[in-house]
């Protein structure tokens, strides 16, 4: 991943999935995984993943970490 200066084996350790998944996402071989992987790519990349719900007169926010 080298736009985050960051190897395919050393994402998916940190991210706790295969170095096969992150590399079938890379090349697109995969386009659809868990949330929780998701969630665990992001946190390891150093995102956070925020949920927005706008309602007329209420917003609210939800950060996941």
């Amino acid at each position: 991943m080298t736009e985050d200066h960051i190897s395919i084996r050393k994402l998916a350790k940190e991210a706790n999935v295969s170095p096969s998944l992150i590399q079938d996402l890379r090349s697109g071989k995969k386009d659809n995984l868990t949330f929780k992987s998701f969630s665990n790519i992001m946190e390891a990349l150093g995102y956070d993943i925020v949920l927005k719900k706008d309602e007329e007169n209420h917003k609210h926010q939800i950060k996941l970490k």
